[in-house]
């Protein structure tokens, strides 16, 4: 692979309010694919646009085309409502651009990293449980650190080899624009 766009997702419903979401609502979309989560919000769909246009804008100039019509790209998502409502974003900023990703789709790998009795809680609920922990703290933590409700970190570490692999397979032109949660982008 060329090049690896990293996104996160917009604003959701559920940022707004800063509840921490994996997402227990569902949503069938076309093609029998499940989505979980809430949606974006406006600003999130706003803003999914705006990054898809300055990324595919990017493309264009890094690869001195005035079109992408010819440059593969490949998307993914994860499978809630939020990234996949980012990466259709980007694709809509791109129809004016002649932009065709072959291939798009959905993605457990990407999965945001689960926080059991913790999920579904506003971000000032979970300060107070781990009086002594930052967010980040938090994002990094492990079970056996004390922390039994957290995904453990190995399951995340594991799915991005998962991704490594399958994305090392593409060919060496293409590029990659993957929607996620920035607790699988930064692990």
């Amino acid at each position: 692979m060329k090049t690896l766009y990293l996104v996160r997702h917009g604003e959701s419903e559920a940022n707004k309010p800063k509840i921490i979401e994996e997402g227990h609502k569902s949503k069938i979309i076309e093609g029998g694919d499940t989505l979980i989560g809430s949606p974006l919000t406006k600003k999130g769909i706003l803003q999914s646009l705006i990054i898809g246009y300055k990324t595919l804008r990017d493309i264009k100039v890094n690869n001195n085309s005035d079109s992408l019509k010819n440059i593969p790209i490949m998307m993914l998502s994860s499978e809630t409502n939020r990234t996949f409502q980012t990466a259709r974003g980007i694709f809509c900023s791109g129809e004016r651009m002649d932009f065709q990703p072959f291939l798009t789709g959905l993605s457990s790998w990407l999965r945001e990293r689960g926080f059991g009795d913790l999920e579904r809680k506003s971000v000032e609920e979970v300060k107070t449980k781990f009086k002594n922990m930052s967010m980040e703290e938090m994002f990094l933590s492990d079970p056996e650190e004390g922390y039994p409700e957290f995904e453990p970190l190995r399951n995340i570490k594991y799915r991005n080899e998962k991704l490594i692999n399958y994305l090392s397979k593409f060919n060496s032109n293409t590029i990659g624009i993957i929607c996620g949660h920035i607790g699988i982008i930064c692990i």
